[in-house]
């Protein structure tokens, strides 16, 4: 009996520790973006807060224009201009606390390589180190540790398959091995579990394409990753997420905007289908992540609308419905590693162990009742087994004993 009381006293922790929520794997609407409706604007995040900007608007101008937003409060406050030319199509990633936007299509005519730097603490902004390639727009860009990452994009007729890093304590920009994919403009990416993604966008001949590169920067490779599951499709948006990448909205060559969301687990090397934006299809839409939560709007739809919209995503890494049934079991428990998973009613799709500070250190995907999963590599000690089956998830307390 007691031991009973001390395994619903670790169940408890962990629901208590994922924010147990009925919203997982959905989308809430949010405070509309206050500015005027635009697509292909850039966003990024520091600490808690996002910031969005640029982009081109209803009434086609280019602009300048920031804006903060807190989700605490869900309120937008505008912030600073943007120190350089109005522009859109700019990339961006996050590095020590500060906000680098770069490049972009500038209301000059200019495809851009100019990159500037966002201090929130001194709402300002400084020009850093411009990008050493030609200036491009619509590249994509992410950061892996301290380093920023930006590769990809157009200038002009020419579309572009070169890489480039940046370190911000010497303001200094290297040259990479190139893109091993075809040159391309508005593709998306993320960077997540050390590593950097790129894939989907539009090619010179006009192709919209689904496929995906990873890149190692401490071997300096780049390798082919699972396709993209969707439509082929170009202007679609990557949110990076602790342990995976997301992937969504664009344009395709068969409806046109879509509003599909696909995440992908590098654990696995899968892609799983998420619920789709519960709104108007777009392209060019923009966002970012704050607290694993991927905030996403704005963009413009098949009727040429420029919106504001703005909404919440809230990933399934909690526990929507916890399925009490011991049609389940996880064994042998204890284990020195290896484990066997089996469910006797409903088909397993994913299992997830969690350390005891709830970090996720293996995952995998499966179509079966019967899954097998191997932690022999993980320290002794007790781990928790989160098993998917549809809408179902049981959680299993598990021991490693070497």
């Amino acid at each position: 009996m007691k031991q009973n009381r001390c395994y619903y006293f670790w169940l408890s922790s962990f629901l208590l520790v994922f924010n147990f929520s009925s919203g997982q794997n959905s989308w809430v609407q949010k405070n509309s973006f206050p500015a005027l409706e635009r697509d292909d604007a850039v966003g990024f995040t520091i600490g808690q807060t996002g910031y969005m900007g640029t982009g081109y608007m209803t009434g086609f101008q280019l602009s300048k224009d920031f804006w903060a937003y807190d989700p605490l409060t869900n309120a937008w406050t505008q912030v600073a201009d943007f120190a350089g030319t109005e522009r859109q199509y700019c990339s961006a990633f996050t590095l020590n606390g500060n906000g680098y936007v770069i490049g972009g299509f500038d209301v000059n005519g200019n495809y851009c390589d100019d990159s500037w730097l966002y201090d929130a603490g001194n709402n300002s902004w400084t020009q850093k180190a411009s990008l050493p390639g030609v200036g491009r727009s619509g590249a994509v860009a992410f950061a892996i540790n301290d380093t920023g990452y930006i590769g990809t994009g157009r200038n002009n007729s020419i579309y572009l398959n070169d890489f480039w890093k940046y370190d911000p304590s010497s303001d200094s920009w290297t040259q990479l091995p190139d893109f091993p994919g075809s040159p391309r403009f508005v593709a998306a990416g993320f960077g997540v579990a050390g590593k950097g993604y790129i894939g989907t966008g539009r090619d010179l001949a006009g192709n919209l394409l689904s496929d995906f590169y990873s890149y190692d920067p401490v071997m300096m490779l780049w390798n082919s990753s699972p396709n993209f599951p969707g439509t082929s499709r170009s202007y679609a948006e990557g949110f990076s997420l602790a342990t995976s990448g997301i992937v969504g909205s664009g344009f395709d060559a068969v409806s046109g905007c879509v509003n599909d969301f696909w995440e992908y687990l590098p654990a696995s090397s899968n892609w799983i289908q998420l619920t789709s934006l519960p709104t108007t299809a777009r392209k060019g839409g923009s966002g970012f992540v704050i607290n694993g939560q991927v905030f996403y709007g704005t963009g413009i739809d098949n009727n040429n609308v420029r919106l504001n919209d703005f909404w919440e995503y809230t990933p399934a890494t909690g526990l929507p419905d916890l399925e009490s049934s011991t049609n389940i079991h996880c064994f042998p428990n204890p284990s020195t590693g290896m484990f066997s998973i089996s469910s006797k009613n409903n088909m397993i799709q994913r299992v997830s162990i969690y350390d005891k500070n709830i970090k996720l250190i293996s995952e995998i995907i499966s179509k079966d009742f019967i899954a097998k999963i191997n932690l022999e590599s993980a320290s002794e000690g007790i781990y928790f087994c989160k098993i998917t089956t549809g809408k179902k998830v049981r959680v299993e307390k598990i021991m490693i004993v070497k």
